[in-house]
């Protein structure tokens, strides 16, 4: 997870939540995570599935109920189902893993 280099990349669902995944990665930059956002013309299944041959550790899908930044849906690499989390919380996972090197 350190040594990624990007450690969580931001899918938006369509065009009209780039600006919510705009804001979510300068939320992760400003906290110390690496992230992008995937803003390709493509469906989200082809971005979760180049996320996963890129090794990014976690992906998160925008959507209608992650608008409002309060609660992510979470994909892990390497496994197929989603959890939510808040953010905040999600940034502390992150930053654990991070110091913990794992």
């Amino acid at each position: 997870m350190w040594l990624s280099p990007v450690q969580a990349q931001i899918i938006p669902v369509g065009r009209d939540y780039f600006e919510s995944a705009g804001e979510l990665k300068n939320k992760l930059e400003s906290a110390g995570i690496r992230a992008i956002v995937d803003d390709a013309g493509e469906t989200v299944g082809y971005k979760i599935r180049k996320a996963e041959r890129e090794k990014v550790p976690y992906m998160l899908v925008i959507g209608d109920r992650e608008r409002d930044l309060k609660k992510l849906s979470i994909r892990e690499r390497g496994k197929r189902e989603t959890f939510e989390m808040a953010l905040d919380k999600f940034i502390e996972k992150i930053l654990g893993e991070i110091k913990g090197r794992a």
